[in-house]
């Protein structure tokens, strides 16, 4: 691999080779997430794994979203507090379980429970079904 010194040459094995007699090139290994930016001054290298907290935390994030749109269809104010039922299978459970403090205060939510029961509102998480309902909270 050659060593690219200030004059726009490079150094290779002790040689010096002028503009012209090379080409330098950023090249992304096969079969990773990596990419060569327009420039071709840097490589960005991406994690595609899916831990079991980032799926926690995925997870987590897509029941705020539901929550929240589910208070924007209500009419609820910014600021009312609500009441969160969930009905939810167990892996989704502990999903939201890891998180709950961080839902709890997303959604404005005074209190999160879960119920066996089919709540009001149908969704999916994780692609699992799950039901929810929330209630002006008071």
């Amino acid at each position: 691999m050659g060593r690219p010194v200030r004059s726009g040459t490079v150094a290779v094995a002790g040689h010096v080779l002028q503009p012209g007699e090379f080409e330098l090139a950023l090249t992304a290994p096969d079969g990773a997430a990596t990419a060569a930016l327009r420039g071709n001054d840097a490589v960005v290298n991406l994690d595609t794994e899916v831990t079991d907290e980032l799926r926690a935390e995925g997870v987590a994030r897509d029941l705020i979203r539901l929550v929240q749109q589910a208070r924007k269809e209500a009419d609820l104010a910014v600021t009312d507090r609500i009441t969160l039922v969930l009905q939810v299978p167990p892996t989704v459970l502990a999903a939201i379980e890891a998180h709950r403090a961080t839902v709890a205060d997303a959604v404005l939510a005074t209190e999160v429970r879960y119920s066996d029961a089919a709540q009001s509102v149908p969704a999916s998480l994780d692609e699992q079904p799950v039901t929810f309902t929330i209630a002006v909270a008071g």
